[in-house]
């Protein structure tokens, strides 16, 4: 609801239209709570998401896990169509198989770093026996503490990957 009334308010000045880690993440709680459908759909618009916006904006490709939730979900719903459609744009994913029943998943989330900080910039601009001074916000990156994460249970493990560039977006918008 606050993204529509931000694109509302600012129609063509805002690029952050959807949020696809917002719609992944939602389409994780739809998909613990038995409703595959609707976490298809999710998955499939933060696919999109990813695709269209953050990888051109943002510099934020499709997260692997992300990939595999979808096509996952895909085959549970049994999109046949779809599944070779995305299995040749994903090519790195050859085989992926919905969950045994009672099985368990771990999602971690891990928030690294901290969001930018506006300072102001200003320039003096002396006209006749006055001065201006005309202010503006830059936006000041902030440095990552940890380059990166894995998750690691018994023989398995995953490395973290970036889902939202919250450094990118602020500065982009």
């Amino acid at each position: 609801v606050k993204l529509l009334e931000i694109n509302q308010r600012y129609k063509e000045k805002n690029v952050y239209r959807e949020d696809a880690f917002a719609r992944w993440l939602s389409g994780i709680m739809y998909e613990a709570d038995g409703d595959t459908n609707n976490a298809l759909i999710e998955y499939r618009r933060a696919v999109g998401i990813y695709q269209k916006d953050y990888s051109a904006n943002y510099r934020t490709r499709v997260p692997s896990q992300l990939v595999v939730d979808y096509i996952r979900m895909l085959k549970t719903e049994k999109f046949d169509e779809e599944i070779e459609k995305a299995k040749s744009e994903f090519s790195r994913f050859e085989e992926i198989n919905p969950l045994p029943k009672n099985y368990g998943e771990v999602v971690l989330i891990h928030e690294n770093g901290r969001s930018p900080y506006k300072v102001e910039n200003f320039i003096i601009i002396p006209i006749k026996d006055t001065v201006i001074k005309i202010a503006f916000p830059k936006y000041m990156r902030s440095n990552y503490i940890i380059s990166n994460s894995r998750l690691r249970a018994g023989k398995k493990g995953a490395n973290g990957e970036l889902a939202e560039n919250i450094t990118e977006i602020a500065i982009k918008n």
